[in-house]
């Protein structure tokens, strides 16, 4: 099965009856080999949305689960086969280059990278034109240079979706265009489930749903 199961979530970061309430209610059946996006105005809750479905924050009320696993349970191995996450800043180690950050989930839950990786690994640096800073070190790389790496990094142990928070926040244009596509191919050629928390309408357009969060509510755009 694909599908992530949100049941009657409601989130506070205090008591759910207080004035603090972000969401209520929230009932979602996400299929994770599609692609999805979730707009709000700032402040709505979409950022606490994207950590309580990858399970960095445990929901206040409710269960978000696959395979009738609830995500804040699951062991990380487990969770990692799933699902990973990109933030808007590329959380790249500075200390390693791009070969080393980019392999750094498979040594975690691998403990080395067999042949089968390497190829893997390979191709994706071929097909996002890095290959020849596969070792260079992220100072050495420019904002959307880094974001791609933070990307296929997100992909190395080949999840089954990718849920992204604010990818394009902090580049310019002509280089989001560069993300916008880089994500649409990663769907296409590897089948990898795209979740994507942004402001950016032209991104969101081009995702199969758009959700827009609103007085607490999270809903399906007609």
């Amino acid at each position: 099965m694909n599908n992530l199961i949100i049941d009657n979530l409601s989130h506070s970061y205090n008591d759910v009856n207080d004035s603090n309430l972000i969401f209520r209610d929230i009932n979602l059946q996400i299929n994770l080999s599609e692609t999805f996006s979730l707009t709000g105005e700032s402040g709505s809750g979409k950022s606490t949305f994207i950590h309580l479905v990858t399970g960095m924050l445990q929901p206040s009320l409710g269960s978000i689960t696959i395979d009738n696993k609830k995500i804040s349970l699951m062991k990380p191995k487990l969770k990692a086969s799933n699902l990973s996450i990109v933030f808007q800043y590329h959380s790249l180690l500075e200390n390693l280059n791009v070969l080393e950050n980019i392999s750094l989930p498979i040594k975690i839950f691998k403990g080395k990278l067999d042949k089968d990786d390497h190829i893997f690994l390979d191709k994706l640096l071929s097909s996002t034109n890095m290959m020849d800073k596969k070792f260079r070190y992220p100072h050495e790389l420019s904002g959307g240079e880094k974001q791609r790496v933070s990307i296929i990094r997100s992909i190395a142990l080949k999840p089954k979706c990718i849920f992204m928070d604010e990818p394009t926040g902090n580049l310019d244009n002509d280089t989001s265009l560069l993300i916008h596509e880089l994500c649409i191919d990663i769907h296409r050629e590897w089948g990898i489930g795209i979740f994507l928390a942004t402001h950016d309408m032209v991104f969101a357009s081009k995702m199969d749903t758009n959700f827009n969060i609103k007085n607490k509510r999270i809903t399906a755009d007609d």
